[in-house]
């Protein structure tokens, strides 16, 4: 019997939720840039193997919005974890926990759904594992 499941993509602005959601499905569906905020409307990909089918829901960056149009991408991007079976938290691990986060972290903590921590940028700060992963579990 073969399983399936949604799974959404959530974090502050520039962590790589959308390289990651590129590089699983091997394939560039996402645009990818060092500019914050590429990512204005959820972009959805499905992994197909012979066990089953994921779908994965990129979403716009979880931010303090400074404008209205960064105020309607939070609000959807928040929106969009109800949706999901499961949360898929991206972290750049290269920067300790900023404010934005905490936001993240304080936004999703009380959803009723699985919760992964995926620490990105790992090749820029090997050998610091453990620290990263004490800091951000704090979070949450």
């Amino acid at each position: 019997m073969k399983k399936s499941g949604i799974v959404v993509l959530c974090g502050r602005p520039n962590t790589g939720k959308s390289t990651l959601l590129n590089f699983i499905l091997k394939e560039k569906i996402a645009p990818v840039t060092n500019k914050p905020q590429t990512t204005r409307k959820n972009l959805k990909g499905i992994y197909n193997d012979e066990r089953g089918q994921i779908v994965f829901i990129d979403s716009p960056g979880i931010h303090k919005p400074i404008h209205k149009l960064g105020e309607r991408m939070v609000r959807h991007a928040l929106d969009i974890l109800k949706e999901g079976d499961v949360i898929l938290w991206v972290v750049d691990g290269s920067v300790s926990p900023t404010e934005e986060d905490i936001l993240v972290s304080q936004n999703i903590k009380d959803i009723d759904k699985p919760k992964i921590l995926a620490i990105n940028k790992r090749d820029l700060f090997e050998n610091k594992e453990e620290e990263i992963l004490k800091k951000y579990g704090d979070l949450g």
